[in-house]
C-alpha cells in the first residue's frame, strides 16, 4: 500500500464490569488505507482472570452474546502477555483512529492497564456512533446500525467477534463517505463529532480493596522466557532445519504454556521445523495438547471438526 496513511478501527469486549472495572476478554482491530484496501485485522483473544458476566453467555434467540465460549478464553494470554502488542497497534501513526460508542473502549484499555498496574495508553478516537447520529439520527448497535445504513445483510461478519466490529465500523464509515461524495479527511472535515480522548473517559474510582489482584510474574527470568515463547505467534522460518512441519499452522494449549520450559522446547523445535505458531485458534490446523486429560477437556470447548488435537507425545521423542 506503499506510503498511504493508515487508519484504525477497533473493538474491545469484557468479560465482566464488576465493581465498576471492566476486565478485558478481546481487543479487535483493522487497518485500512484511505481507499478502505484492508491492511491488516486480527482479533487477540485474552484470558480476563475473572468470571464471565451471565448476561454475556446466556443465549438468546439461539445465539451467545459473545463469539466464543467462555472457556476458549481461558486458552490464550492474560492482558499483561498482550499489553505490548495493543499498545504498539494503538500507538502507530494513523490518519486517526475510530470505534463505536468509543468512550467504552478507552474506558476497558483504563480498566486493564490500572488494573495490571501497567503504564497508561493514551489515545483518542473518533466515535462513529457519534457520526451516524449527527448524518441520519441513527442510534443503533454495531450490526443494526450498518444494515440500515447500507440496507443489506452481512452474513460473512459476526456480532460481538472484536475483530469483525471493528471491520463494520470502518464499513460504516466507508458507506458515510461514500453517501457524501468525500474520503475520510473530507468527512472529519465536514463532521462536527470531536474525539473522545482517553484522558476524558470516566474513570470510576473503587476501593483498593474492591480491586481484583492480578496475577504477576515476579521472577525476571520467567517473565523473559513467556516473552521468549510470544516471539514466536505468527513467525515462519525462512530458513527451516528441515520441512518436516512446513507451512504447518498450529496452537499450543495453556496448559503446556504453564511449563515453559517445556514450551519453549517444543515452539523451537516446531519453528525449525517449518511451523507456524497461530495464537487465533481458527487459522490452526492442529492444536497440540500436553495429555488426555487437556485433549478430554478441550473436546468439549473446540470445534473438533476444524481443529485436531494432538498429544506432546507425538513431536517429544523428535525434539530430543
Amino acid at each position: 500500500m506503499g506510503d498511504k496513511i493508515k487508519y484504525l478501527f477497533f473493538d474491545i469486549e469484557c468479560a465482566n464490569s464488576f465493581d465498576g472495572i471492566c476486565k478485558m476478554c478481546s481487543f479487535g482491530y483493522a487497518i485500512f488505507d484511505s481507499d478502505f484496501n484492508k491492511f491488516e485485522s486480527k482479533d487477540i483473544l485474552i484470558d480476563p482472570e475473572d468470571e464471565f458476566d451471565w448476561h454475556l453467555i446466556k443465549k438468546k434467540n439461539g445465539k451467545a452474546k459473545l463469539a466464543y465460549p467462555p472457556e476458549y478464553f481461558r486458552m490464550f494470554q492474560t492482558f499483561p502477555f498482550q499489553y505490548k502488542e495493543i499498545r504498539r497497534i494503538l500507538t502507530q501513526n494513523y490518519g486517526a483512529i475510530f470505534g463505536y460508542a468509543v468512550k467504552n473502549d478507552l474506558k476497558y484499555i483504563y480498566d486493564s492497564t490500572t488494573r495490571y498496574s501497567l503504564n497508561p495508553i493514551y489515545i483518542e478516537a473518533y466515535d462513529l456512533e457519534k457520526m451516524l447520529e449527527e448524518y441520519d439520527n441513527i442510534s443503533k448497535g454495531l450490526l443494526r446500525a450498518l444494515k440500515e445504513l447500507t440496507n443489506r445483510e452481512f452474513p460473512e461478519l459476526v456480532n460481538h467477534n472484536s475483530e469483525h466490529d471493528a471491520i463494520m465500523t470502518a464499513k460504516l464509515l466507508e458507506n458515510l463517505c461514500k453517501q457524501m461524495e468525500t474520503d475520510i479527511n473530507g468527512y472529519l472535515e465536514l463532521t462536527e463529532v470531536e474525539t473522545v480522548k482517553y484522558e476524558s473517559v470516566d474513570k470510576k474510582i473503587v476501593k483498593d480493596k474492591q480491586v481484583p489482584k492480578p496475577k504477576k510474574i515476579e521472577n525476571p527470568e520467567l517473565r523473559e522466557k513467556n516473552d521468549l515463547f510470544n516471539t514466536y505467534y505468527d513467525k515462519k522460518n525462512d530458513n527451516p532445519q528441515s520441512l518436516k512441519y512446513e507451512n504447518l499452522m498450529y496452537s499450543v494449549s495453556v496448559v503446556i504454556k504453564k511449563d515453559i520450559e517445556l514450551a519453549l522446547k517444543l515452539v523451537s523445535h516446531m519453528f525449525d521445523g517449518g511451523g507456524v505458531m497461530n495464537n487465533a485458534l481458527g487459522d490452526s490446523e492442529i492444536l497440540i495438547v500436553l495429555d488426555e486429560k487437556d485433549k478430554e477437556r478441550l473436546s468439549s470447548i473446540i470445534d473438533l471438526t476444524r481443529v485436531r488435537l494432538v498429544q506432546i507425545d507425538e513431536f517429544v521423542k523428535r525434539m530430543a
